[in-house]
């Protein structure tokens, strides 16, 4: 049995889209009412299996997913696609299942370029006598951009569709997961003190200023005030 996660067509996104409403076809198993001519849709998925996100512990056995518009507008017996729907693109995924698209709750993508650095220390002796002098050296715009990408790759290949992100140089990783087409909410960092990205709290949130009007009207990117890692009493 193969398994494929959806990723460029995802069933559910961290930025949610409700489904629409209509009398025309039926979601979610039964026979579909075609009421009227068939509608025209940009594509349709069929699955041996499909897991829906609701409802809720539900496998349906030989169903497609229909897509318009960048949005899945009906869940159908694959056996009801014809006649109901004319797709410009048919994905037949006889030996599949097909979810949902994944979520990456808390990452920090570029630091795929840090991995397996001194990894076998404790936390706190791993980032004060490696990680923190590492992104010193390295951390830049352009090591951001890198090592998200790399992260996006592995993210898509996986079926992750969503990434929560938060690191230095947050425009270059937001403007990377833009360019790859993946969805993603990321976060500002603030700190007490410089680093190569900021001079100090005033810098960091003149920046998040800048970052909330360049990506206001993002579809795939969406810029939290602030990213909360840690806390301190």
């Amino acid at each position: 049995m193969q398994y494929l996660k959806c990723g460029r067509h995802m069933f559910e996104t961290c930025f949610e889209h409700p489904l629409p409403k209509t009398s025309d076809v039926q979601v979610f198993g039964g026979k579909s009412r075609t009421n009227m001519s068939a509608v025209n849709v940009d594509l349709v998925l069929s699955a041996r299996h499909v897991v829906p996100v609701v409802p809720e512990g539900v496998v349906l056995d030989n169903h497609s997913i229909v897509v318009k518009d960048g949005i899945i507008v009906a869940i159908v017996p694959t056996a009801d696609v014809e006649g109901a729907f004319v797709a410009a693109e048919t994905v037949a995924l006889s030996d599949h299942i097909l979810i949902p698209g994944l979520v990456n709750a808390h990452t920090h993508s570029s630091m795929t370029l840090l991995r397996g650095l001194a990894d076998d220390k404790p936390l706190c002796e791993w980032l004060m006598e490696d990680i923190f002098p590492a992104e010193g050296k390295f951390v830049s715009d352009e090591f951001v951009r890198d090592g998200t990408l790399h992260s996006a790759a592995e993210m898509i290949r996986s079926g992750t569709t969503c990434a929560n992100e938060m690191y230095f140089f947050p425009d270059a990783a937001a403007s990377t997961f833009e360019a790859v087409g993946l969805r993603a909410l990321v976060g500002q960092v603030v700190m007490e003190f410089p680093t190569a990205y900021g001079n100090g709290p005033a810098d960091y949130f003149a920046k998040a200023r800048a970052m909330f009007t360049k990506y206001k009207d993002s579809s795939l990117v969406r810029k939290a005030s602030f990213a909360v890692h840690v806390t301190r009493n």
